[in-house]
């Protein structure tokens, strides 16, 4: 209500500074209403800031997830360089994270499981091992006893990424 006053007593050629003061508004505001007001011919405030093209559109958005599903271990680094070399675009790793976020897509433990652990084959083998050593009745001092130390310097991921309340297994076709 105040803006239309202070464009009318302008309009009307009075004295600003002092029309302003009447109001009780600062000197500088009324003229910043004024200005807006010779500028775009209103005394309404505009949008303050701007809208910022989102970087992960849905189908660069739909790449992620299908690159994702191939590769749950993959870094957000590593998906980031997927994004700039086959879509063109360089999201932050933050803004990678909020999407996949945003698409319930969590980070987790990443397990691994034998394939055919658990077959009837195994089984079968298992228990014949289990029969044949009731039969023969070892004694302890029959067994020998070798202590192996097993080094494994193979390292791998430990966390993977998938939907939310789903797990990640990477299965192996270790034989027995």
């Amino acid at each position: 209500m105040d803006k239309e006053r202070i464009v009318n007593a302008y309009e009307n050629g009075e004295n600003i500074p002092n029309f302003s003061r009447m109001l009780g508004i600062k000197e500088k505001s009324a003229s910043s209403i004024i200005f807006r007001y010779s500028k775009s011919g209103t005394v309404t405030t505009g949008q303050r800031g701007g809208h910022r093209k989102a970087m992960i559109t849905e189908e660069v958005g739909q790449a992620l997830l299908t690159f994702l599903d191939g590769n749950y271990t993959a870094t957000l680094a590593a998906m980031k360089i997927f994004l700039s070399e086959k879509h063109g675009v360089s999201p932050s790793l933050s803004t990678i994270s909020s999407y996949l976020r945003n698409k319930h897509i969590t980070q987790k433990k990443l397990r691994y499981t034998v394939v055919g652990k658990n077959s009837d084959r195994v089984k079968q083998i298992r228990q014949e091992y289990v029969d044949r050593y009731m039969t023969e009745r070892f004694k302890s001092s029959q067994c020998i006893y070798i202590d192996e130390t097993s080094i494994n310097i193979w390292m791998h991921r430990t966390m993977a990424r998938s939907q939310r309340e789903q797990r990640v297994c990477v299965y192996s076709r270790k034989s027995y």
